[in-house]
């Protein structure tokens, strides 16, 4: 996700859903189906599964993508004092359950940065060799 490539095999682009060019055209998106479209991105050759176990947690993650502090340089980190907030209020995760909550967060924005540096730093490669 972090890398800009979310693959949905639920996604089925042979049948035209009418439902579905509606609504994303209502939201300001265009539906392509890569076969159709050159410039479309590739679905991941390496695919993911989440456990059921960590369903939850990817889905807080989730939740949680409006709480990044960005400068001119990207997103820098989560918001702690919103992400605490969020869990608490609107997740309600327990007080006692919050330390390995954030553990978990705090794992999945390091990976998040982690990546995005290694995008900025391929982007800027690119860049200079041109």
């Amino acid at each position: 996700m972090a890398l800009g490539r979310l693959y949905d095999p639920r996604q089925n682009r042979e049948a035209t859903d009418d439902t579905t060019d509606e609504a994303a055209t209502a939201l300001g998106i265009q539906v392509l189906d890569p076969d159709e479209d050159d410039d479309a991105p590739e679905p991941p050759q390496d695919k993911c599964y989440l456990w059921p176990c960590n369903v939850r947690m990817y889905d807080l993650w989730c939740e949680l993508q409006t709480q990044w502090q960005c400068s001119m340089r990207g997103r820098e980190g989560l918001n702690y004092d919103s992400v605490i907030r969020y869990l608490r209020e609107v997740a309600h995760i327990r007080p006692r359950r919050l330390p390995e909550v954030m553990e978990c967060i705090r794992a999945m924005e390091r990976a998040a940065l982690e990546a995005w540096d290694e995008q900025r730093q391929e982007q800027q490669s690119r860049d200079q060799s041109r």
